[in-house]
Parts: structure tokens; C-alpha cells; sequence
């Protein structure tokens, strides 16, 4: 009985936190929330963030980081200390 009891408290906790990344992949989708991609890039829709990118370089850093003005660096700023903090405390969780 025991067993079975920690085996359902893992499924909920599992669930839970899976509940808990898509809430955060929706928080960095959806337009409008001062860290969003959109938000990040609403002067230059073409850039693309050197977080989703496999390689770049400083240039190419630097060129996004022009492109997106003052406005996407608050928000570019604004996501990394919110929403993308929470991914790897979620993640850690998750495998642990």
C-alpha cells in the first residue's frame, strides 16, 4: 500500500511540474508579457534571439542586439531574469 501511494505521489509530481514547463514555454510564446519573444523582437521580426540559435557569433550578438533597439534588450533583459531562470529549476526538478 505504501508503495503504491509513492508511486501515485511521483506521477503527481511529475505532472505537476510537466504542467509547470508548458506554463512556461506559454509565458515565453504568447505576445504581449514584457518577456515574450514577440516582445523581443517587435522592431526587428526577422531576428532571431542567439538563445535559439546552435552557433553564433559576437558579431552576430552584437548586429541582434543593435537591431532589436532599447526596447528588445528591457524585454530580451526582462525574459532571461523571469521565464528562461525558471527553466532549469524546472528542469532540474524534473529529472530529479
Amino acid at each position: 500500500m505504501i508503495i503504491n501511494l509513492q508511486k501515485l505521489g511521483q506521477k503527481k509530481l511529475i505532472i505537476l511540474i510537466g504542467v509547470l514547463l508548458l506554463i512556461n514555454t506559454v509565458f515565453f510564446s504568447l505576445p504581449g508579457i514584457p518577456g515574450s519573444l514577440s516582445k523581443i523582437t517587435e522592431h526587428a521580426p526577422s531576428q532571431d534571439p542567439p538563445d535559439v540559435m546552435m552557433f553564433y557569433s559576437p558579431d552576430e550578438v552584437y548586429k541582434f542586439l543593435t537591431t532589436i533597439g532599447p526596447v528588445g534588450r528591457h524585454a530580451f533583459q526582462t525574459m532571461h531574469l523571469t521565464v528562461d531562470m525558471s527553466f532549469p529549476i524546472l528542469y532540474g526538478l524534473f529529472f530529479f
